[in-house]
């Protein structure tokens, strides 16, 4: 069953973003920065089944190598607080008629659909496959907030026209989320092509809730497991404490002087006021 959703992040210099660190870690690819020459390897994860960097017409293409184009968005952007890229993930149908080319044609029509690459940006395409036991196939586009110059040499100015315009309705000025655009395009790209291949599956709509739930309901389960994890340890401390010997071995673990500060450190890790609420 095919799930709605789509997540867009930026990756900005501010948060510690970095476009070479992203575009090899969605790549699984060793990407070396030749600003600061850190490298950065992800090359022994083994989930990526599909990489591609599309290039608007015109464009070099010496930039579908992920190296040129990610350094290429580092040394364009020049200020420490700059928005490098959009990194988007989208959610793809798990069923089981469904192949990897299909599962790449649906990314490729949701690139086609919002008009990226018309309007001169180039996308990074990563597709990971689910794994042991999990059902969670999923594309990673990397969209650098700039568009090639005219002579397709190098990124130029920022893509601004490309953002959210404001609306009104009432009165009223607001602006649709681009991430709410992208998942209502992506549920209609994956209908259709079920509806092409002569399917009756759907896109299931969960995912798109209030905010009060944390995600779709069929990642709920995988969440409720880490809290019941966490409140269990959390739980073996409690128990732990409540044995004066216990906090002793604790406190002096690593030095035989101790104040009464290190002992109100270790009792403060157990926190028992704000233990998680599992997800119903």
């Amino acid at each position: 069953m095919a799930i709605q959703f789509a997540r867009i992040e930026i990756v900005g210099r501010s948060s510690g973003g970095n476009a070479c660190c992203k575009g090899a870690y969605n790549a699984r690819c060793i990407i070396e920065d030749q600003k600061s020459n850190v490298v950065f390897n992800f090359s022994n994860r083994g989930d990526n089944v599909f990489h591609q960097i599309l290039l608007p017409e015109g464009a070099n293409a010496k930039y579908k190598n992920p190296k040129i184009l990610m350094n290429e968005v580092e040394r364009v952007e020049k200020r420490k607080n700059s928005q490098l890229l959009k990194d988007i993930v989208l959610a793809l149908p798990d069923d089981k008629e469904l192949t990897l080319e299909d599962r790449i044609e649906i990314t490729h029509r949701l690139i086609e659909k919002r008009g990226w690459v018309a309007n001169g940006i180039a996308v990074q395409i990563d597709i990971h496959q689910p794994h042991d036991g999990e059902k969670n196939w999923h594309a990673h586009l990397l969209i650098p907030t700039r568009r090639f110059t005219s002579d397709g040499l190098s990124l130029g100015a920022k893509a601004v026209d490309l953002n959210p315009d404001f609306k009104k309705a009432g009165g009223r000025a607001y602006i649709i989320p681009e991430s709410e655009q992208i998942h209502e395009d992506l549920k209609e790209v994956i209908n259709s092509y079920f509806i092409e291949l002569g399917l009756e599956n759907r896109v299931d709509e969960i995912s798109n809730m209030p905010q009060e739930h944390i995600g779709p309901v069929r990642m709920r389960a995988a969440i409720n497991q880490a809290v019941i994890r966490n409140q269990e340890r959390m739980q073996a401390n409690i128990e732990s404490i409540r044995d004066g010997r216990n906090v002793l071995a604790r406190v002096t673990k690593n030095s035989s002087v101790f104040s009464e500060n290190d002992v109100r450190r270790v009792l403060k890790c157990v926190d028992i006021a704000n233990l998680p609420i599992v997800l119903s």
